[in-house]
């Protein structure tokens, strides 16, 4: 048996990820609106879990699936950065199609799966982002609004979908005093 020399080979992925990718800024939504950026020496003041699904989804042709999530951050938030710690979406049904298949301990996402029909991806857009930053109230709380969004199609757009989210809510801004 004769061995061939192991061979090297070298790649750039900044020249491969240019090749592939375009890259744009995007604005951060803060309390006084969208941002350039949030500066400063920032921390994490509150972390809170959420999930979110679609539950079953007639077909495509609808357009997105889209909840405006609610939660409170404490005074002094500067932005927020959802972070998906698990999602899932697929064609066919699932059971249950509600938030009780999220282990409310650890985010995991249980269900069964039911694919009958042989599917041909087309697209999918998913995912979760700040969209309000309130300033303060007289509790010294802010009101944020996170928007959940995904579709998911075939082909031809008429096959049942569905998807689900866990993600962590980060609060970053800086300390109190």
């Amino acid at each position: 048996m004769v061995k061939e020399p192991m061979r090297k080979t070298a790649f750039s992925a900044g020249a491969f990820l240019l090749a592939a990718c375009t890259t744009i800024d995007r604005d951060v939504q803060t309390p006084t609106g969208p941002q350039p950026s949030a500066e400063g020496p920032l921390h994490i003041l509150r972390v809170v879990r959420k999930a979110t699904t679609s539950g079953n989804q007639r077909n495509a042709a609808s357009g997105p699936v889209e909840e405006a999530v609610s939660l409170s951050c404490p005074a002094n938030t500067v932005t927020v950065v959802p972070v998906i710690e698990q999602e899932a979406y697929g064609f066919g049904e699932i059971a249950p199609d509600d938030l009780s298949m999220v282990d409310p301990a650890t985010g995991v996402l249980t269900f069964n799966w039911s694919r009958a029909e042989d599917h041909h991806f087309g697209a999918v857009v998913s995912g979760v982002q700040a969209t309000d930053i309130d300033a303060p109230d007289a509790s010294g709380e802010q009101n944020v609004t996170l928007t959940a969004r995904a579709w998911l199609t075939d082909n031809n757009g008429d096959d049942r979908w569905w998807w689900a989210a866990s993600y962590l809510v980060l609060c970053v801004g800086t300390p109190a005093g």
